[in-house]
């Protein structure tokens, strides 16, 4: 007989921790890029933080060349990136300087970002985001 699951954060109601979350808000607009085989592993952080951060969002996929939203946003706000790189800086120095809007956050293997952030974010449109947090 399969388990029956809490239809919000579609754990096994035993396991349910949607009562310990709290509301929050963070300082930025939090966006997710998750790749598909994380979106399915038991624990899903990623998902956690969905639930519990009012403005935190998680789009699911390989590649984000074609995101609408996700280039409409890159476009209009001052985005971060919070990945390892040559040019990426410490968020604490950024933070004294700049105001970031909307941070992103590649959820995978190393190996599965890397190939989100290849796929996307070393096109000429991912230059809003190019100074990475690290």
């Amino acid at each position: 007989m399969p388990r029956s699951l809490c239809s919000r954060c579609q754990r096994p109601e035993k396991q349910c921790y949607c009562k310990a979350l709290k509301d929050e808000t963070a300082c930025m607009d939090i966006i997710i890029l998750q790749h598909p085989r994380e979106s399915r592993h038991p624990l899903n952080t990623a998902r956690i933080l969905e639930l519990g951060i009012g403005n935190c969002e998680v789009w699911v996929g390989e590649d984000f060349s074609a995101h609408s939203q996700l280039l409409r946003t890159l476009a209009e706000k001052n985005c971060y990136l919070l990945f390892p790189g040559a040019n990426a800086r410490a968020s604490q120095d950024v933070l004294q300087t700049e105001r970031p809007e909307v941070l992103i956050i590649l959820d995978g293997t190393w190996r599965k970002a890397k190939k989100i952030w290849v796929r996307f974010f070393s096109y000429d449109t991912a230059t809003p985001i190019y100074r990475s947090l690290r």
